[in-house]
């Protein structure tokens, strides 16, 4: 019960902030709570995915990944990395993190075998903050794997965390149902917003392959995959697959 609690605390606060600021502030008018009702089903599925996919992440770890980690850290020339001071170590492993997270991105949408780990996340017609967190069961066990610079910075436990919650409540707004606000027009230099991530979830294929940052925008602008939300045209604009698709089992998983 105990691995359960963190993300169903994490999803009931971020949901209680977010759904309040959708119903004060929505950028479509979507039927809130039928679709949330819909969506509630899924959510044994999700939970379920965090627990086997951290499961999953401890046992490979601990089995080939962290024994490396822990000679890496111990050889001479990576002490010097790690008598850096502890805010600095943070920050690189932070953008390190958004880094692997792009190209794991990037990889979903020019690669088949791996675009079916993603395909369910794409699926949702609505867009609102608790479509964030449904992704499949391989693309949570990908995911997992963006955090690795994290020990390998000698980042402690308890601020890894920290960095998890918070980016899980990141993740829930970016998908969240804002309205454009014109603050985003300057946070979008740096962060990735609700309207940013938008243009990603169009049904339009060649949209779903830009704007594909995780947390900061210069990813999208460096790689060349950066679409100006204010060229994006959200009156005559679908979202989700332009496919006839419903839910499968092997979307759920992944495969």
């Amino acid at each position: 019960m105990q691995p359960l609690l963190i993300p169903l605390l994490t999803l009931l606060i971020s949901g209680t902030i977010l759904w309040i600021w959708e119903i004060k502030q929505p950028f479509r008018k979507i039927k809130n709570l039928p679709t949330f009702l819909e969506d509630l089903r899924e959510l044994p599925i999700i939970f379920l995915f965090i627990v086997v996919s951290a499961q999953i992440y401890s046992y490979v770890g601990n089995l080939f990944v962290f024994p490396t980690i822990e000679a890496v850290t111990h050889s001479v020339g990576w002490t010097l990395v790690l008598s850096l001071p502890l805010w600095l170590r943070i920050v690189i492993a932070i953008l390190f993190k958004d880094l692997i997270a792009y190209f794991n991105h990037w990889l979903m949408h020019h690669n088949l075998v791996l675009w079916r780990t993603h395909k369910w996340h794409h699926l949702q017609k609505p867009m609102y903050w608790l479509k964030g967190n449904k992704n499949s069961l391989f693309a949570k066990i990908i995911a997992k794997w963006d955090f690795l610079s994290f020990p390998l910075l000698g980042i402690p436990l308890d601020i890894t965390l920290i960095c998890v919650l918070a980016y899980s409540f990141f993740t829930f707004f970016v998908h969240s149902n804002i309205q454009w606000l014109p603050w985003m027009r300057a946070v979008e230099w740096v962060f990735v917003t609700p309207r940013y991530h938008l243009v990603h979830h169009s049904s339009n294929i060649q949209l779903q392959c830009k704007n594909l940052s995780d947390i900061f925008t210069f990813c999208d602008r460096i790689f060349g995959t950066y679409v100006d939300p204010e060229s994006f045209d959200t009156s005559h604009e679908e979202f989700g697959l332009d496919e006839d698709e419903s839910l499968t089992l092997r979307m759920i998983i992944g495969i």
